[in-house]
């Protein structure tokens, strides 16, 4: 769904007196769904502490650079949500806002849209952000929690994505599958393997060999004597030299099997399974010679029971992966409406220190707070509001050359890029 983008405008006088003439200017430029909604900003008794105003310059600069990195978070919540949401195969919808997590808090209170939470006006959260604590130590309470959203949201993540991959490790093979790359446990199963097919021993052991199309010509002449030859140089002559397994403990002759599986002897592309019985002193010399040789040698104890351990592994680890992925996925959607709420106090700070800049200590006047939603914001929307909220400063330009107006603009938009202000 298509994020739209706001606006807060703010500008001197009573919210009661600016409405009406907000209405009439922008009420054309303004989304059809959309209309013009209240900002309160913190005035009056909830007026907050800021001290000087140099403080409230340096806060200026800060607050800009805090919007900006609680946004970052927001948008991680939003593309963790989308993926995890994806996951679970939900629908996607328009982010909802809950307040402050009362679901996680056992409180009863169903989510509304953005659009919704935005219409019926927004005000400072006093309790949380109470006036008796300064401008600054709000500021600093915020971040820290939002700092705590987010790496929760992380740690989250993380571990989901660990087990995850645990799952992956663990899915059965895809059908085509071939023998070289299927799990042997899955392969070499008790309706496959026949009592004496795998031979172990206090001096005896069992190898698996994978052999490809062909190979199996050239393994039953070389098996019963391995062995690698090679051309060495030896006082500037060249002499031939063999490495193989000095008897007597090597390879059982005759110990040579194949396996037969139901859907044949060989996979798609010829491999095929076969077992080997040889002393347990020379079988790392044995799979080392077989490397030589390019025939694949697995490393399988079998285990009758292993298969139906791998099974309950699997359905352990499918069990704590869809409970972590749901678990993140509720997280995700609870911590946006929470970082989004925290994002909108931000910019209420902004909002309050460019006024007081502005137009003057809030004892002395008023500030009058909107969200509006304008199709685009464009030179007709700034100039009707600029006729709706006449300010004491003509429009111009400052020295970085970037747009200034005669009322205060904050652009944000919950679920897209931050719109320019």
């Amino acid at each position: 769904m298509a994020s739209k983008n706001y606006l807060i405008v703010c500008g001197e006088g009573q919210s009661d007196s600016l409405r009406g003439p907000l209405q009439a200017c922008v009420g054309p430029h303004l989304d059809p769904s959309s209309s013009v909604c209240d900002f309160n900003l913190p005035q009056g008794a909830l007026t907050p502490k800021f001290g000087s105003f140099d403080n409230l310059v340096k806060l200026t600069d800060d607050l800009a650079k805090y919007d900006s990195s609680t946004e970052g978070c927001l948008r991680r919540l939003e593309r963790q949500f989308t993926e995890t949401a994806l996951e679970s195969n939900l629908e996607l919808a328009e982010a909802d806002v809950d307040s402050q997590f009362e679901v996680y808090q056992g409180k009863d209170k169903a989510p509304v849209s953005v659009g919704a939470f935005l219409k019926n006006g927004w005000n400072w959260d006093e309790t949380k952000y109470p006036a008796q604590r300064s401008l600054q130590k709000n500021l600093e309470h915020l971040l820290e929690w939002v700092q705590k959203i987010d790496e929760d949201c992380r740690n989250q993540g993380q571990a989901y994505s660990d087990i995850k991959t645990q799952k992956m490790t663990l899915t059965k093979t895809k059908e085509g599958a071939t023998f070289p790359t299927r799990d042997l446990v899955e392969l070499l199963t008790p309706s496959v393997v026949k009592d004496g097919d795998f031979v172990v021993t206090e001096h005896l052991t069992t190898v698996v060999v994978i052999l490809a199309r062909g190979q199996d010509v050239e393994f039953k002449k070389w098996y019963e004597n391995p062995e690698v030859k090679s051309i060495r140089m030896k006082d500037g002559k060249e002499e031939e030299h063999v490495d193989k397994i000095d008897p007597p403990q090597t390879v059982i002759p005759g110990s040579l099997e194949q396996f037969k599986f139901p859907e044949g002897g060989e996979d798609k592309d010829g491999n095929t399974v076969w077992r080997v019985v040889l002393f347990k002193s020379c079988k790392e010399k044995f799979q080392s010679l077989a490397r030589q040789n390019k025939f694949v040698v697995r490393d399988f104890e079998y285990n009758s029971s292993a298969l139906a351990e791998l099974d309950a592994k699997r359905k352990g680890v499918e069990a704590e992966a869809a409970e972590k992925l749901a678990s993140l996925t509720k997280f995700c959607k609870l911590a946006w409406s929470d970082v989004f709420t925290a994002w909108l106090h931000i910019k209420a700070m902004r909002a309050f220190v460019e006024c007081v800049l502005r137009f003057g200590i809030p004892s002395k006047t008023k500030f009058g707070g909107f969200i509006i939603c304008p199709r685009a914001v464009n030179p007709q929307v700034r100039q009707a509001l600029a006729q709706a909220l006449p300010g004491k400063v003509a429009d111009m330009a400052d020295d970085d050359g970037e747009e200034y107006f005669s009322y205060v603009s904050l652009g944000f938009a919950p679920r897209a890029a931050q719109v320019s202000a």
